[in-house]
């Protein structure tokens, strides 16, 4: 059997071309996110051209048509596209991590998913749902699963779930990995922000699901997985998400900015708002916290691809510290998008400016539970004191 990687990609490719692809994007994202945000899902043409791109497959096994590139090239591509619309460097992001989980099923499940070729669109949700029923070859899987963003457009999800009945004390959990037409999707994403990532509801009623394509998580050994594989599972998906950020809080700041020289401040006498000192003050310190995030942002998938180089796991404090930098980066991104709300001005809030979007996005994504500041913050707190952290934390 042939194995195609997708188009536009080149196995071998440098980062930066990739990242250039990326950015080949940004005008026609930009022209559709408005639309795609009163739809509530991104445009099919835009989803097929990050597909053909090879963007959706950077974290797909080589072997398999993918690229198996570095954590950074995911996360600069997804800074990048960012700054077209978040939702989109949002799904890149997702269908990378995606990706990823795949990689570390059976060869059965991997060659089922990856048959045709790595031009393949994945979905998937870490918090456990569901029930299930243990029958001869597998499971019978029931439940709901909200929050999957991509499922409308995804060839294939991974869910978590109980793998010997009900969820509470003595389930045994699990991925599980499903094609899309196992499920059904309820329409349930009516939000307020990230609103074409289209994170509706995944329903998966009486399937059955064999044996390869479970993943239990009393099996799971990185030692069995090379390279990125290696990887913390939770430190992947929150810096897969969380880059497209940095690039949609940059796209606001250059909003801000390309206004400021014609736009009077109203009941005052200036002119415009670039002769105000206050609003320097703001759009500066607007400017330092984006680049603040996108410098954590690089390091932080530095400190990860330094650890594959060194052919090991994360060690707790290093699944600790990403997973508080990763909410740091988030909140940095919100607290520059409000700045930039305010020092803009009450049009901000039209639904015509685009950086009413900007400021709705980074409001909604900032509070995703993997990115949640208090809870990094808490987990490092309890590791810089010395008390244990897994007893709140995820570990794989």
């Amino acid at each position: 059997m042939t194995i195609k990687a997708a188009e536009g990609y080149r196995s071998g490719e440098a980062t930066e071309v990739v990242v250039e692809r990326a950015r080949g994007l940004r005008s026609q994202l930009r022209e559709h996110a408005a639309a795609a945000d009163g739809n509530r899902h991104l445009d099919a043409a835009d989803v097929d051209a990050i597909t053909d791109a090879g963007l959706m497959s950077l974290w797909a096994p080589q072997e398999y048509g993918g690229a198996e590139t570095s954590i950074r090239t995911v996360v600069e591509a997804a800074i990048a596209l960012g700054e077209g619309d978040a939702s989109a460097g949002w799904l890149m992001g997702v269908n990378n991590a995606a990706a990823f989980l795949i990689s570390l099923f059976s060869d059965q499940a991997k060659s089922e998913v990856w048959a045709n070729g790595s031009r393949v669109r994945g979905a998937g949700v870490l918090a456990p749902s569901g029930q299930s029923e243990v029958v001869e070859g597998g499971v019978r899987l029931t439940g709901r699963w909200p929050y999957m963003s991509g499922v409308t457009v995804a060839d294939w999800v991974v869910v978590t779930a109980p793998l010997n009945g009900a969820l509470g004390p003595g389930a045994e959990l699990g991925f599980v990995l499903l094609p899309r037409e196992d499920i059904s999707v309820d329409d349930t994403w009516f939000v307020t922000g990230m609103r074409a990532t289209a994170s509706s509801t995944a329903v998966i009623d009486q399937v059955f699901v064999p044996e390869h394509r479970i993943l239990r998580w009393r099996d799971y050994d990185y030692a069995r997985y090379r390279g990125i594989y290696r990887s913390h599972i939770y430190s992947v998906l929150n810096i897969a998400i969380v880059s497209t950020l940095v690039g949609e809080v940059q796209y606001g700041l250059e909003l801000v900015l390309n206004k400021a020289g014609s736009r009077p401040i109203v009941t005052t006498t200036y002119r415009t708002q670039a002769e105000s000192a206050a609003f320097q003050v703001e759009v500066a310190r607007a400017a330092q916290l984006i680049e603040t995030a996108r410098l954590r942002m690089l390091a932080a998938a530095d400190d990860m691809d330094r650890i594959v180089s060194e052919g090991r796991h994360a060690s707790s404090d290093e699944k600790t510290k990403n997973r508080a930098d990763s909410a740091f980066i988030a909140q940095c991104c919100w607290q520059a998008a409000d700045i930039l709300a305010s020092a803009h001005g009450t049009s901000t809030f039209a639904q015509t400016n685009p950086l009413e979007r900007v400021w709705r996005n980074a409001a909604v994504a900032s509070r995703h539970a993997g990115l949640s500041a208090r809870v990094g913050n808490e987990l490092l707190g309890r590791d810089l004191l010395g008390i244990e952290t897994q007893s709140i934390g995820p570990t794989l």
